[in-house]
């Protein structure tokens, strides 16, 4: 799983990659710089010894060739290579009379220079030994460089990252504590026109039109809701009239019936979205005890006209009757739209609805859910692959869940039916206030 770092660890992140790839760089080409000067000094090194010691012999044949601790020479004349170890002796001089080599001799390492004069052959060996130390405790010391470079790169970058983002953090808490309704503030007089302020400014512009977005969305429900009152409040009132005539058949009964829970649910939706158009996610502050037990029961009662005219057996349990502190009509909405979706997905099938004192339970033997649609159903607009619905209902519900603390959850699968949770938060059951 990959990590999120802050933006400040992240720019010193940066720097220390920058620091230790360039340091590191620059060190290797400095060690290797190094090691072909070196190379280069004992290389001059040897040709100025072989030039002194050929000199020599050239005055004094019987001259012996060096011996030291650095140097160590053999001569091969005419051939005879009787004195000069195996390991050298082999060594060819090269079209030029003149090659370097690097060999391991009794397990010391040498640079060594082979040279023909005529009919003799001298090989001359410098301990490389002595250099092999010097560069390995140059190299430690560049590594030291490198992880000294890295750290203080880490630590300017924090700093310099610190620096950088302090505006942004600071807009960050002024806009989380601001008013919504309210400008942001400007964060600096001296900062104006910088990258920060200009974010600062196009954030207030943006929370400007979802503020306008959201006033015209209130004052259109608001409205719709004002409206929708005195024309509902008449089909109601002519609804039960009617349905308290005797002389209508039943099959006139039915239609009037579907009327009056026609208009009692829009009655009921309209009332719950003016409480939550009046602030997101905020409970209305008029707060009774709904019985639970009673509004389930009403419920099943208003939509047993579904079940008329199918073979459903609606078979409901009350093994509680929890009192809420919720408002009575999303209290409706939730309910309504659970039960709602069970009878109409059943296929003529058996509904169970089960309230206890912390939850409610509403199964279907319908075609079910398939498991990848589950974590999308409650998303606004999202219809299901076997739902005929607009996609509001159950969003609808979540919405109201987040409000009151409530969990809701959906267990279903491809021909498994479906089963509903309802859990209701524990503080709900207190008493109001």
């Amino acid at each position: 799983m990959r990590l999120s770092h802050s933006l400040r660890t992240r720019v010193a992140l940066t720097f220390a990659w920058f620091g230790a790839i360039g340091s590191l760089l620059l060190a290797v080409g400095v060690f290797l710089g190094a090691h072909d000067v070196s190379r280069r000094l004992m290389d001059e090194t040897l040709r100025a010894e072989m030039d002194d010691y050929t000199a020599r012999r050239g005055r004094n044949p019987a001259s012996l060739p060096p011996a030291t601790v650095s140097l160590l020479g053999f001569v091969d004349t005419q051939h005879k290579s009787e004195a000069v170890p195996e390991t050298i002796s082999i060594l060819d001089p090269g079209p030029e009379s003149k090659s370097f080599y690097d060999i391991v001799y009794n397990n010391t390492n040498y640079r060594v220079l082979v040279s023909r004069l005529g009919q003799d052959t001298y090989y001359l060996l410098f301990n490389k030994e002595r250099q092999r130390a010097r560069e390995e405790h140059f190299f430690f010391y560049l590594l030291c460089s490198v992880l000294l470079v890295t750290f203080v790169a880490s630590v300017a970058g924090w700093w310099l990252a610190g620096r950088v983002t302090a505006p942004i953090i600071d807009l960050a808490h002024k806009v989380a504590s601001s008013d919504p309704e309210d400008p942001l503030p400007i964060l600096d007089p001296k900062r104006q026109g910088d990258e920060v302020t200009l974010m600062a400014q196009a954030f207030d512009r943006y929370i400007g039109r979802l503020r306008a977005f959201g006033e015209r969305e209130r004052a259109f429900i608001s409205y719709a809701n004002h409206e929708f009152r005195t024309p509902l409040a008449v089909i109601r009132s002519c609804t039960e009239l009617l349905l308290a005539d005797q002389t209508l058949n039943e099959r006139q009964r039915r239609r009037v019936d579907r009327i009056d829970r026609a208009a009692w649910e829009m009655t009921s939706m309209s009332e719950a979205l003016l409480h939550l158009a009046r602030e997101e996610n905020a409970r209305p502050s008029r707060q009774t005890l709904c019985d639970m037990k009673q509004l389930v029961m009403e419920v099943v009662e208003n939509y047993s006209r579904l079940t008329r005219d199918q073979t459903i057996d609606v078979e409901t349990t009350c093994h509680a009757a929890p009192q809420l502190a919720v408002e009575r009509s999303l209290a409706m909405v939730v309910v309504s739209n659970l039960i709602r979706n069970a009878i109409t997905h059943s296929q003529g099938n058996r509904v169970q609805i089960v309230l206890a004192e912390n939850h409610l339970e509403v199964s279907d033997r319908g075609p079910g859910i398939a498991k990848e649609e589950i974590p999308l159903i409650f998303q606004h607009y999202y219809r299901g692959s076997s739902s005929s619905g607009h996609g509001i209902g159950l969003s609808l519900v979540k919405r109201i869940c987040d409000v009151y603390g409530w969990n809701v959850k959906i267990e279903s699968g491809s021909g498994e039916g479906t089963t509903v949770y309802l859990s209701f938060h524990a503080e709900n059951g207190a008493e109001a206030g």
